[in-house]
């Protein structure tokens, strides 16, 4: 009986294991954009669900928030994730949603965009780009970044995009 219960839950880590590997060819083929601001201070990652012009429009479904003058343990500013609740994509704007309750925003004295996270309601990112036609790696495209106070300022940011299909945001490299 021993035995039959060992083979039974070797079988199922087995099963476990088998699904976690078919999952990682799916996050081996990451799509999204990384944004850099025209003063390289500010790095915008976002995670799509698919860029297939013949498909559904995509969906991002994190966006991370990056210092890059930083060290790499200091980089991270936040990371707004859709299954958190944080994210709203509609076509090429990216709503993300700061709520310092959340792990992943809770930085609230990190400067950001001409001020600090923790006076931030939002931050809304706007990619100058269709997903009707095919995007090219390597093409650069122009964003913009609205930065929505909680006491209702707006302060904005110009951004460039590269695609980065298929890989992760840190082989890609945008030139402002």
């Amino acid at each position: 009986m021993n035995f039959i219960i060992r083979f039974g839950s070797i079988r199922a880590v087995s099963t476990l294991l088998l699904t976690a590997f078919l999952g990682l060819p799916s996050l081996a083929h990451a799509a999204g954009f990384v944004c850099i601001d025209v003063d390289q201070d500010t790095r915008i990652d976002v995670y799509l669900s698919s860029l297939d012009p013949q498909g559904p429009a995509p969906v991002a479904t994190k966006l991370v928030l990056l210092d890059p003058s930083r060290s790499a343990k200091r980089q991270n500013i936040a990371t707004f994730d859709v299954n958190d609740g944080l994210l709203q994509t509609s076509g090429s704007q990216v709503r993300a949603v700061v709520d310092l309750t959340k792990p992943g925003t809770s930085r609230g004295g990190e400067r950001v965009g001409g001020t600090r996270l923790n006076q931030l309601e939002a931050l809304v990112l706007n990619i100058d780009v269709s997903y009707e036609e095919p995007i090219n790696e390597g093409a650069r495209y122009s964003a913009e970044v609205t930065y929505v106070k909680k006491n209702g300022q707006e302060l904005h940011q110009d951004f460039d995009c590269n695609l980065f299909p298929g890989t992760t945001p840190d082989k890609v490299q945008v030139v402002p």
